[in-house]
């Protein structure tokens, strides 16, 4: 990415995160919002598996399509080995 374009990014991002209520009125701390816009990191906006010790809405969803695929691929299995008999 060329620098030119990289500076445009810092400065639209910089302007529309000084809204944010966690933005600071410094320089720097401007700039900390810039690259991690979400400074806090308490349970209600962190993540759920290290503030609660259970697993996120997705990660629940993806395991229970792998369990799923898992026993349809046994079921396919144990039919074609009937199928051999």
């Amino acid at each position: 990415m060329k620098k030119s374009l990289r500076i445009h990014h810092e400065q639209r991002l910089k302007k529309k995160r000084s809204n944010y209520f966690v933005s600071g009125k410094t320089d720097k701390q401007k700039g900390m919002v810039f690259i991690t816009p979400k400074l806090c990191s308490c349970p209600a906006c962190g993540n759920e598996r290290k503030h609660f010790n259970c697993v996120t809405k997705q990660e629940f969803i993806s395991d229970v399509q792998f369990r799923e695929d898992l026993k349809e691929i046994e079921h396919q299995q144990i039919l074609k080995q009937k199928s051999k008999f």
